[in-house]
């Protein structure tokens, strides 16, 4: 349980905001497929505020049925991954990152570490790209920020539609948009910045540099959020799935969208100065060993896209 009685948040672009009162419940990373779809991420970490001390203080989130049991909460203009709900519970979880404090909840728990990426254990180890902070670098970040409390909404042209030879593909969790990528990626990374944990409703961004060449919407393609000056930041606006991040050097794609994210480990950490101060101890967290807990989500019936192309897909996700 976290310490505060009252806490606020909400999404990159300020369309929607809440605030929760009380204490925050089990604060967890959870590795399953599902939720890292949904975050884009190589997990996704929530929290639990009390339903009846939950309130929406602005606008109101979209909603996607990721199974039969749960429902996925987002901002329809920017993106943002915010709840995690099953209703008729009386509780609902918060994505720690769309917290207005996020350093002030530390997880103390793992879940479904059985999809964890198994070479993803620690983050110390990680080299740091050199990026010396100026005043004037600040104050030009600063000034060109989007994000809430200063939101902008923009759609910029598409990216054009290349193709070369070696083929990876991924896509949203709903499945509305697909992409293939032919060619060698550059160099996966994470990345501490404020505007990337808001953006994925998590710690940091996990990114990976598509090619100049070879990067193909086979269905649908995102909707962008205008985040700052030069940088827009893509998303399913039917799920809400983090997807890209677009800016003049290039496009560079969520890791946790690729169907096989299994050689797609970080390479360098970007913004580290920016990291919430214990991210290095996250997986430190004791691991979940609840049998009943991991019997139901055995259970659950999945209305995410899967992990490989399809011919075809409902245009609204899977339904029973």
């Amino acid at each position: 349980m976290t310490a505060e009685s009252d806490r606020s948040g909400g999404c990159q672009c300020g369309a929607v905001r809440y605030r929760a009162k009380g204490e925050l419940g089990y604060p967890h990373l959870c590795h399953c497929r599902m939720c890292q779809k949904a975050a884009g991420n190589y997990f996704m970490p929530l929290a639990a505020a009390m339903r009846r001390d939950f309130t929406l203080t602005r606008g109101e989130p979209k909603w996607f049925q990721s199974s039969d049991l749960v429902r996925r909460g987002f901002c329809g203009d920017c993106g943002t991954p915010l709840f995690y709900d099953i209703p008729d519970t009386d509780f609902i979880n918060l994505t720690l990152g769309s917290l207005d404090n996020p350093d002030t909840v530390k997880p103390v728990m793992q879940s479904n570490t059985g999809r964890k990426m198994s070479w993803f254990h620690a983050l110390d180890g990680l080299p740091l790209e050199p990026q010396p902070e100026t005043p004037d670098r600040e104050n030009a970040i600063a000034a060109s920020n989007h994000q809430h409390p200063r939101p902008r909404h923009e759609k910029l042209a598409p990216r054009r539609k290349l193709m070369t030879d070696t083929i990876k593909t991924g896509g949203c969790q709903c499945g509305a948009v697909r992409f293939r990528i032919s060619g060698k990626l550059g160099r996966p990374s994470i990345c501490h910045c404020r505007m990337c944990q808001k953006q994925f409703g998590g710690f940091f961004s996990a990114l990976v540099t598509a090619p100049e060449e070879g990067m193909e919407w086979t269905r649908g393609e995102p909707s962008y959020f205008q985040s700052s000056v030069n940088i827009d930041r893509g998303f399913c606006s039917n799920c809400g799935t983090p997807m890209t991040y677009r800016h003049p050097g290039g496009l560079e794609l969520a890791i946790g969208t690729f169907d096989d994210r299994s050689d797609l480990a970080p390479l360098i950490q970007v913004n580290y100065e920016a990291r919430l101060p214990w991210v290095e101890e996250i997986f430190e967290a004791p691991v979940l060993k609840d049998q009943d807990f991991y019997a139901r989500q055995e259970a659950i019936i999945s209305f995410q896209h899967p992990d490989h192309d399809t011919e075809v897909w409902p245009a609204k996700g899977v339904k029973i």
